[in-house]
Formats: structure tokens, C-alpha cells, sequence
């Protein structure tokens, strides 16, 4: 006989103690720097299902903030590895890590919005200099 739908039974972490603690984990490993795909205990897929499926087990804001300092965590290397209070640091290793854990890129893909395109007045005053009439411009 299959199992009932709506069951429990493929959860991992089938008590509200349990995924508070989930939570808790994942927030510490973000914390250290560490990326979401390194996380031991789930994937991020499976987190993401948990907070969907348990908004009220899981602190958004929480997870947030523990988003942010992952990325201060990376961002303070960056700075003192600059200032020269990281021996060897290797410049071009964090700027990849950057790259990939966050989205930095060299240049940016578009200036201003798309849909309103910047218009540019040109104006040649070598024309009025020839004809004798730059003051005039």
C-alpha cells in the first residue's frame, strides 16, 4: 500500500526543533564566509523547500543578516588583504571568488535604464571658428 499523500516521511527534519536548529546551522555556516552550496546537512534547494513549505519555523531576517555577513566576511579579506595586512594575499584568487560567490563584474552590462536610452547633444565648434562666428556661439 503507497504512503498517503501529504505525508512526512521523506523529511529529514520532521520536528519544528529540528528545523529551527537547520535554520540556526545554515545561518553560522553563511556567517563564516562559507557559500550556500558547501552546506553539510542540505542542499540549498532543500533549505529553500524547508522555508517554503515552514515560513514559520525559519527567521527570513535572520537568514538575511547571516547573507550579509558572509559577504562582509569576504569583503573585510578583500580590504586588508589591499592594505597589506594579509601576507601573499593573492589578489586575483579573491577577485574570482568575488566574481563567483557574488556577481562582481569588471564592467557593467548597461548604463540607465534600457527602455529610456541617454541622449547626446553634439555640438561642433569648429564650423563657427572657420566662418569667423565663435562668438556668436
Amino acid at each position: 500500500m503507497p504512503a498517503p499523500k501529504d505525508n512526512d516521511f521523506k523529511l529529514k527534519f520532521k520536528t519544528r526543533a529540528a528545523r529551527m536548529r537547520l535554520c540556526r546551522e545554515w545561518c553560522k555556516h553563511l556567517r563564516q564566509g562559507f557559500s550556500r552550496e558547501s552546506f553539510p546537512l542540505c542542499d540549498p534547494q532543500t533549505f529553500k523547500n524547508y522555508v517554503e513549505t515552514f515560513p514559520e519555523d525559519f527567521d527570513t531576517e535572520k537568514i538575511e543578516k547571516a547573507e550579509r555577513a558572509g559577504r562582509s566576511f569576504w569583503e573585510a579579506v578583500g580590504i586588508k588583504g589591499a592594505i597589506g595586512k594579509i601576507p601573499n594575499f593573492n589578489a586575483a584568487s579573491w577577485i574570482f571568488n568575488m566574481k563567483n560567490r557574488f556577481g562582481w563584474r569588471d564592467r557593467r552590462e548597461h548604463l540607465g535604464d534600457p527602455a529610456r536610452p541617454v541622449i547626446v547633444n553634439r555640438v561642433d565648434f569648429s564650423k563657427a571658428v572657420e566662418s569667423g562666428r565663435a562668438d556668436d556661439v
